[in-house]
C-alpha cells in the first residue's frame, strides 16, 4: 500500500481523490444541517415564567398553558436549532475524521517517533473525552434531561393506582404528548382489549384519545369540575384546586406531577 491506509470510501489512495472527498463530505455536512436550521425544537415559543426568550427551549409539560407566540427573529432561529433533525451529519463527521486521520499518518510515514507520538495524543484524547462523556452521560444528562422525557409520570401513575380504590376514574393531564401510552405500557395493558373496547378519541391519525377503560385524558383543571369523583394527575404549571395528597419530583427536586384525589 507504498506507506498509505486505504481510502475504501472513494476507491482512491491519492491526495487529490482526498480532496475530492473531503470537499464531498463537507457539502453533505452543509446539506445536512439544513433541516436542523430550519425546525425550532417544541419549548421555543414557550419559555419559563420570567426567562428570556431566547432561553433554552423548555419542555412542554413546564411551559406555561397560555405561553405568548415569540416573534421568530433571527437570534431565536440561530440559537435553537432542532439538533435531533441534524442526525445526518454523523456520517460525514465520522468519514472526514477517517480522512484526517489517514492524511496525517501518511504526512508522518517518514517520521516514526512523531507518527506514534500523534497516535499515542490522539488515542489518549479519545480516552479522556469517552470517559468525560459516560461520565456525563450516566451522571448529569439524566438530570438534565428528565422533563423531556417525561420523567416521573410511571411514578404518579403508581401512586394514583394506590389512591384509586377501583372505582374512580383516573384522570391524566393532557398536558402530557399523548398521555394515553403511559398507562397502555406501564400498566402492561392488553393490547388486544384496547383494540376491541370503545376507545374515545378524536379524529385524525394522531387524534388524541380521551378516554378508556377507567383513564381520562384532560385537562386537569377542568376534569376536577366536571367530574364528581377521581383521581387527577396534574402537571406543576396547573393550578391546584385542592391539596394534593401525593407529589412526584424530578431528580433536581423541582415538582413534576401532583395527585389531587376528589
Amino acid at each position: 500500500m507504498d506507506g498509505h491506509l486505504p481510502w475504501i470510501w472513494c476507491g482512491v489512495e491519492n491526495t487529490t481523490g482526498m480532496a475530492k472527498s473531503g470537499v464531498l463530505l463537507a457539502g453533505r455536512l452543509v446539506l445536512a444541517a439544513a433541516p436542523a436550521m430550519l425546525a425550532l425544537p417544541m419549548g421555543v415559543g414557550m419559555p419559563d415564567s420570567g426567562a428570556p426568550i431566547d432561553a433554552v427551549p423548555s419542555p412542554a409539560i413546564l411551559s406555561p398553558l397560555e405561553a405568548p407566540t415569540p416573534q421568530l427573529t433571527p437570534k431565536i432561529w440561530m440559537a435553537h436549532p432542532m439538533s435531533r433533525r441534524n442526525l445526518f451529519a454523523c456520517t460525514p463527521w465520522i468519514l472526514l475524521s477517517v480522512l484526517g486521520l489517514t492524511i496525517l499518518i501518511d504526512m508522518l510515514a517518514s517520521h516514526p517517533l512523531a507518527r506514534n507520538l500523534t497516535l499515542g495524543a490522539l488515542a489518549a484524547s479519545l480516552l479522556f473525552h469517552s470517559a468525560s462523556f459516560v461520565k456525563y452521560y450516566f451522571t448529569e444528562y439524566p438530570v438534565v434531561t428528565a422533563p423531556y422525557f417525561q420523567y416521573g409520570i410511571e411514578q404518579a401513575l403508581a401512586a394514583a393506582h394506590r389512591l384509586n380504590n377501583g372505582s374512580e376514574f383516573t384522570i391524566v393531564t393532557k398536558r402530557i404528548n399523548q398521555p394515553y401510552v403511559y398507562p397502555l405500557f406501564y400498566d402492561r395493558y392488553d393490547p388486544e382489549k384496547y383494540q376491541r373496547e370503545n376507545v374515545l378519541k378524536a379524529k385524525g391519525l394522531f387524534g388524541p384519545v380521551v378516554r378508556f377503560d377507567h383513564y381520562v385524558f384532560y385537562g386537569a383543571g377542568i376534569a376536577y369540575s366536571k367530574y364528581d369523583h377521581g383521581v387527577i394527575v396534574f402537571d406543576p404549571t396547573e393550578v391546584l384546586p385542592a391539596k394534593p395528597v401525593a407529589r412526584i419530583d424530578y431528580p433536581t427536586g423541582n415538582p413534576a406531577y401532583f395527585i389531587v384525589v376528589k
